[in-house]
């Protein structure tokens, strides 16, 4: 049996070596994962995890760092990517023995979440990850057809560089009302125009006058289907949404447009305005809860905002400290009409009633709402339907990793 070593890389060389695993094992090649890292702002050696069997690279496992809108709140997540193993060296329990230490690492350093996206779930769930579903909408794009901007204040044209301040100043603005939103920097969009190959082959803009309004991106199209990967508007705004949303179903091969959107009245409307729609179930992510106390601590600005907006009798069926239960870790809400605080303590705790829920369904309610939670015990609850009532859920693919 080899002696495994996890560990972070220590230097170039070994980053190189990651590279040429990635493009063993993945349909991209390895340029596609040396781009991906050489041009993200965030990234950091520390967040590249190894594992070694008798001094032979076995698996590694990429961890990317980000934060994410919830309200008025920021959390910050550890995304998991690039996870690789050698087909010599499998079996070993490589990869679980990296996620162990990963899972330390973030705790240790104030991660709050963890999110990663795959279609292997026994896998990661032996890890701590656990499936939280959203709703995917699928249009039939074979009766679309191009809308017609003629009679419309809106001119569709492709993005150019120099449309990007306006681009990031949309998206910022609207996906700051959406929860699970990725917390974009300059950096970053610059960074993904130069590491996604081909994306502003796909990339619309809609204009009024001479403002931008709108932008939607697609991504390549793949057996007949179409992924929007990318799409906002400014407020009042919303009818631009159509003509772009056309323009991508419309090409010649593309059968369906798939889309996982925020249930914001438009985005679904738009898409049914267009031809038939069914809502799937999109079961690609999985959570993992990494520090419950401290998240709390810091969604409590957000949670008294919306405590604030309760009526006094809504307020009054409301227990005053409510002892939250997730996994393994507990803290108390002090529920009162002008805050929300959190007590958290290893040696006891005070509180009037307890709420026990797994990962999966605090990570729902925290980034969708308490409806998208199918335990009906928790649906119904009163204090979970105020604190976590339902959000505009948006995790766009060109926030992913």
């Amino acid at each position: 049996m080899p002696r495994l070593e996890v560990r972070q890389v220590q230097n170039r060389e070994e980053i190189d070596r990651i590279f040429d695993l990635l493009g063993s094992v993945f349909p991209e090649d390895r340029s596609f994962f040396q781009k991906r890292l050489d041009y993200d702002a965030a990234y950091d050696p520390e967040t590249t995890w190894i594992a070694l069997a008798d001094g032979e690279l076995a698996a590694s496992v990429q961890l990317f760092p980000y934060r994410i809108h919830i309200g008025a709140a920021e959390l910050l997540v550890g995304g998991i990517g690039s996870v690789a193993a050698d087909p010599a060296y499998r079996g070993l329990g490589a990869v679980q023995a990296i996620l162990a230490e990963m899972s330390l690492w973030m705790r240790s350093r104030g991660y709050d979440l963890s999110l990663l996206f795959t279609g292997i779930h026994p896998f990661y769930e032996k890890a701590g990850w656990e499936t939280v579903e959203a709703p995917l909408y699928v249009l039939n794009a074979e009766s679309v057809f191009m809308e017609d901007s003629g009679g419309t204040p809106y001119r569709i044209s492709k993005f150019e560089s120099g449309d990007l301040d306006e681009v990031m100043e949309i998206c910022e603005r609207y996906n700051r009302k959406n929860a699970n939103t990725r917390v974009r920097t300059r950096e970053y969009w610059e960074g993904l125009l130069k590491w996604t190959e081909g994306i502003t082959e796909c990339f619309w803009v809609a204009r009024k006058g001479s403002e931008i309004v709108a932008y939607a991106i697609g991504g390549k199209e793949h057996a007949g289907k179409l992924g929007l990967l990318d799409c906002a508007y400014l407020d009042g705004e919303g009818e631009a949404v159509k003509p772009l949303l056309s323009m991508l179903a419309a090409g010649e091969s593309v059968k369906q447009l798939e889309a996982t959107i925020p249930e914001d009245g438009v985005l679904p409307e738009t898409l049914r305005q267009l031809g038939s729609v069914q809502t799937d179930d999109n079961s690609e992510t999985m959570w993992k809860v990494m520090g419950f106390p401290a998240m709390l601590a810091k969604l409590a600005p957000e949670l008294t905002n919306r405590i604030a907006a309760l009526t006094g009798e809504e307020l009054s069926a409301l227990p005053e400290r409510l002892l939250l239960r997730c996994g393994s870790e507990r803290a108390v809400l002090v529920l009162e009409p002008s805050s929300v605080t959190v007590q958290a303590s290893p040696w006891g705790l005070v509180y009037d009633e307890e709420i026990k829920c797994t990962s999966a369904e605090f990570c729902a309610m925290l980034t969708q709402g308490i409806q998208a939670v199918k335990r009906e015990a928790l649906r119904n609850h009163a204090a979970l339907q105020a604190l976590f009532p339902g959000q505009r859920y948006a995790m766009w693919i060109t926030e992913r990793y």
